[in-house]
């Protein structure tokens, strides 16, 4: 798993993205950066929820169609706990499909 941390810090440093958005990583061999242009996106994400149940958080989602799509990384962090992002998770895609593909951890 790549630590995609550091770009999820910077991200927000510079507002790219907020604590609450999904994003798209992207590992070009020797760099790891988010991808600027939204036609690069291969997923069309449908909606993502997070639920609370019994002390922990449940995650759903869906995709509409996902190109080349090798899955999902989940990171969390606890805002006045932990100063930084932690992964905890991959979650594999579905590669290339044009079906409703529902995910959740």
């Amino acid at each position: 798993m790549h630590d995609i941390i550091p770009i999820i810090n910077k991200s927000l440093k510079y507002n790219v993205l907020s604590v609450y958005s999904a994003y798209l990583a992207k590992d070009t061999g020797t760099l790891l950066y988010i991808a600027p242009d939204i036609d690069a996106i291969p997923v069309e994400l449908l909606y993502f929820y997070g639920y609370v149940r019994h002390n922990q958080v449940e995650l759903n989602w869906a995709t509409a169609s996902e190109t080349n799509n090798s899955g999902f990384y989940l990171a969390r962090r606890i805002i006045g706990k932990e100063p930084d992002w932690t992964n905890i998770a991959f979650v594999n895609g579905k590669g290339n499909s044009e079906e409703v593909n529902r995910y959740n951890y």
